[in-house]
């Protein structure tokens, strides 16, 4: 006879031993994807709720959420489901310390703090904060899951996840992405053969490296007669069990229906009876639960029609919409659950989604409208979300309520805030149908036209016509066209997004303060499209002589586009300075409908004239906003500045940890414009910590032009500085060369910006074209000496160097060194300082030559720079100095990670601190401070504190 593995489970030894040694790996701190995958009725659910108790009784924080068909466009429904109930739970402090730092981001989803309200072009953004925000929660809970119990892990269980909406597959996924860092456990069960599955997502977990795949088999006719054999027929004939695994197919529910109904028509299980069994298909078996439905006394029938329409619900919302009071729906409940129709326990649930849409098939199609409608309004009267009250409406007729229009449109623009664009379209579209009142047409109609261009719909362009048709206000034409243009922004379509603007702008009165929003939308669009450039750029055009004569414009948003525009044309910094901090008159975030997009500008002006202190405070203002924990767009953009900053101010380490955060804040589902600019400052700062072949990663085998000009141009140039580091100075002529003629098709001439001919004349020196490289060298310098950067003319200065005598090159390098010394990129000073000493040991010089060479050890060894830390150390070595010896305790023992995190150890800030301000985990965090304890000879952190103020 079979063993019967658990209650519910026949030929499942497999699948549950696989289980069994997911659960340990997690236990043991490793964490586990676990898929379950296959057709309904197949046995996932009971697979899971044995996992689930398995997990509990190893003392593992086990949270769990069901996917249903009706609420999958409720944006992030199936992640509330997940954590609500368990922060509900939490204490105060409890709470706050699960949403500290990052996890604060999804505050707001939670409950934790009022919703921010919907902002055109945002959604993205928002759905990404908030995706971001799940995922650090969940960080935090496996974390206290291992404080509190002691046992290692988080399992997150998620039935039915075909039918999870996608902004809570996206937090999944990327929850997945981290599991070697997080003892986090996922296991999910997906019925396969779903229409409209969001098979990308999906895809995604189901393809992850690592993951266990269960994908459990049909039952064989020898356990299906054991089962027919312990269900009430003890005494049934092969025959007969042949019959019951034919009809069911071997599925486990089926099965279990089929028997039901069997016993209760009081069947033989013989060979003669068989065919009576033969006779009977899948569909016809749950039209026999219905049937069976139907002897059971009526309140029980009308309180099963009413948990099916509301898929599940509290008893006594159930009740009303039945029509019952409490106590008579108390023993309906109890007869359903007692007939293993109804789940036992609230909130009351059909057993099975099968059994659910036989009974829903059983109302007439008026009938269940109706039912919707009613339960549209039961809910909303009880308080359930927007988003649940309007997937109601969706199956009910139009009925002219202005009540069904205005939470169907709100439904919708929260779809919308949160990326669930298409079901976006389908709520507003809806609501257009009810349809609304006259007075609120017009406005609807352009937030349907945003759902419909953020889904890539052909529709929205006339749909934005027909609502400007319905609105006469020019002002709301212009504010209109400005949303819009913001949307398609943040889509890519900047063509378009530049068209919108235009309109806008054709709308408005002269003098009206909406015009700078349209022209700046209009500019920033402008920025990444080349052909848009020539015509657009015009508008700067009046601006420009005032600003150059020392009187910027008032506008914050003009300047923001002003000065960056001023910078790359090589204006002088004296000039440049004044319009910048004209740009942050109000707010460092300069426009914020933008989510920090204008921000970038002002910044890029900064950073060009080498005002590095002035952009990094503006940016920890950036980060430090209430809007940044809204907006995963303004977090991209600032982090990747911030670590462009700290990459020019020789602070490898902080400028990895910000580049990190930031490509990790932008997020494979949300807006990913800057993918190519994080992308090519990461390399560049991999190569200056030595990691070639991680250079060589991020930016992949060549840089191919995409629909960003500018990040295909930082692209060329990493990959030129990449072909430098390899020894291949004809490739790195080539990137430089392509770079320098892709900028001056846009008018980007300043050196500030890319340096592209020092790096050609550097790459055209090595291939003997001194020619050449005096060329390119004396056009960088011309451009320098015109903007007065320390930066920017000592690096031209240094590469002058390259083709002069010795003499004539000592003193080049002497006057670079001098330049550099007000500039504050640290590690430009120490490259001048190595190609001094170096110089001056040529020409005998060799004690000379000593003091330039340590003072630039000092600071490349600060830095982490060490390829040139290593160039230092040998050219000193040849001067006949004494290299610092590489340590192998103490503080000079530390990478400049380690250093970082001894020195935020000691500062007594928590590991899980710790890894919010440098974006890793906290298990990331203790393998290094394990390398700071061993290294600094200490066992505890008041040893560590003692160590750090030592040093």
């Amino acid at each position: 006879m079979l063993r019967r593995m658990h209650e519910g489970l026949w030929e499942r030894e497999q699948e549950l031993a696989a289980l069994q040694d997911s659960l340990t790996a997690l236990s043991a701190g490793n964490g586990r994807l676990m898929v379950i995958e296959g057709p309904a009725g197949v046995g996932k659910s009971q697979l899971l709720r044995t996992a689930r108790r398995q997990a509990e009784a190893r003392s593992m924080t086990t949270l769990a959420a069901r996917g249903m068909e009706l609420e999958r466009g409720v944006p992030f429904g199936l992640a509330r489901q997940l954590f609500v109930p368990h922060l509900l739970r939490a204490t105060h402090d409890e709470r706050a310390r699960l949403l500290t730092g990052p996890a604060a981001l999804a505050g707001s989803l939670l409950g934790d703090s009022p919703t921010t309200g919907p902002e055109a072009g945002m959604g993205e953004g928002q759905a990404g904060a908030l995706v971001e925000g799940l995922y650090w929660l969940a960080v935090n809970l496996a974390r206290a899951a291992v404080s509190d119990s002691g046992q290692p892990g988080l399992l997150l269980v998620v039935d039915d996840a075909q039918w999870a909406d996608r902004s809570s597959l996206r937090f999944l996924v990327q929850a997945v992405g981290q599991l070697a860092e997080v003892t986090l456990g996922v296991l999910l069960a997906i019925r396969t053969g779903e229409p409209d599955t969001p098979t990308d997502l999906l895809g995604r977990l189901r393809s992850h490296p690592g993951s266990v795949r269960l994908r459990p088999a049909a039952l064989s006719e020898r356990a299906v007669a054991e089962i027919v054999k312990a269900q009430g027929f003890p005494a049934a004939e092969a025959e007969f069990c042949q019959a019951c695994a034919h009809v069911t197919g071997g599925n486990p529910f089926l099965l279990e229906e089929l028997l039901t109904v069997l016993r209760a028509d009081g069947i033989a299980p013989t060979a003669a009876a068989a065919h009576r069994v033969g006779e009977l298909v899948p569909d016809s078996v749950l039209d026999a639960v219905v049937i069976s439905l139907g002897r059971l006394p009526e309140p029980a029938s009308r309180l099963a029609s009413a948990v099916a329409v509301l898929d599940e619900a509290a008893l006594p919302v159930a009740a009303e919409l039945a029509g019952l009071a409490i106590g008579a729906a108390e023993d309906a409940a109890d007869a359903l659950t007692e007939a293993h129709l109804l789940n036992a326990g609230e909130p009351l649930s059909i057993v099975h989604p099968l059994i659910a849409a036989a009974v829903l098939a059983d109302l007439p199609e008026r009938a269940r409208a109706r039912a919707h409608r009613q339960a549209a309004r039961l809910l909303a009267a009880h308080g359930a979300e927007v988003g649940r009250v309007a997937v109601h409406l969706l199956k009910t007729r139009p009925a002219g309520d202005p009540w069904a229009s205005a939470t169907l449109r709100a439904a919708g623009r929260e779809c919308l805030i949160h990326s669930e664009n298409r079901s976006a379209v389908r709520l507003l579209r809806r609501a257009m149908e009810e349809p609304p009142p006259p007075e609120l047409r017009a406005a609807t109609l352009v937030e349907l036209a945003h759902a419909e261009a953020a889904d890539n719909s052909p529709q929205a362009v006339n749909r934005l016509v027909e609502a400007l048709d319905s609105a006469q206000d020019p002002r709301q034409h212009a504010e209109a066209y400005n949303q819009l243009a913001r949307l398609l922004f943040f889509k890519g379509d900047f063509a378009q997004a530049a068209e919108a603007a235009e309109r806008g702008l054709s709308e408005l009165a002269p003098g009206d303060p909406m015009a700078s929003q349209l022209l700046s939308a209009q500019l920033t669009a402008a920025t990444f499209d080349t052909r848009l450039r020539p015509e657009v750029t015009d508008r700067l055009a009046p601006y420009l002589p005032p600003a150059r004569a020392g009187k910027p414009p008032s506008d914050p948003l003009i300047c923001a586009h002003l000065c960056a525009r001023m910078a790359i044309q090589g204006d002088p910094a004296s000039l440049v300075l004044p319009v910048t901090e004209g740009a942050f008159a109000r707010h460092p975030l300069v426009d914020g409908s933008a989510h920090g997009v204008v921000l970038a500008f002002p910044i890029v002006a900064l950073v060009m004239i080498d005002e590095l202190q002035l952009a990094s405070a503006a940016l920890d203002r950036a980060l430090r906003s209430e809007r940044a924990q809204n907006s995963l767009i303004l977090l991209t953009v600032a982090h990747h500045w911030r670590s462009v900053v700290d990459f020019r101010s020789g602070e490898l380490v902080d400028a990895q940890a910000h580049g990190q955060r930031a490509l990790a804040s932008m997020g494979s589902e949300d807006w990913d414009l800057y993918g190519p600019w994080i992308d090519a400052n990461l390399a560049m700062i991999a190569l200056e910590r030595g990691d070639i072949e991680g250079a060589r990663a991020v930016l992949g085998p060549s840089p191919a032009a995409g629909v960003d000009p500018i990040g295909h141009c930082l692209q060329l140039e990493s990959h030129g500085r990449l072909a430098v580091a390899g020894g291949d100075a004809q490739l790195a002529l080539e990137h430089f060369t392509a770079a320098g003629r892709a900028l001056d098709a846009m008018g980007l001439r300043s050196s500030g910006f890319i340096s592209w001919r020092s790096g050609a004349a550097q790459a055209a020196a090595r291939l003997g074209e001194l020619g050449l490289a005096a060329e390119l060298g004396q056009q960088e310098l011309d451009l320098a000496l015109h903007t007065g950067v320390p930066r920017a003319v000592g690096i031209t200065l240094r590469t002058q160097a390259l083709t002069a005598g010795a003499q004539e090159r000592i003193a080049w390098l002497t006057e670079s060194c001098d330049v550099l010394q007000k500039s504050a990129s640290r590690l430009e000073l120490a490259r001048s300082q190595l190609e001094l000493g170096a110089s001056l040991r040529s020409s005998g010089q060799r004690t000379a030559a000593r003091a330039p060479l340590r003072q630039a050890l000092d600071i490349a060894s600060r830095a982490g720079a060490e390829p040139l830390v290593q160039q230092i150390r040998e050219e000193l070595a040849a001067a006949g100095g004494r290299p610092r010896r590489t340590s192998l305790t103490g503080l000079d023992a530390l990478t400049p990670t380690e250093r970082r995190i001894a020195q935020l150890a000691a500062a007594d800030r928590s590991n899980v601190q710790i890894a919010h301000d440098l974006y890793v985990t906290s298990k990331t965090v203790e393998w290094h401070l394990g390398n700071v304890f061993r290294k600094l000879r200490v066992t505890n952190r008041s040893e560590l504190a003692a160590a750090v103020r030592a040093g």
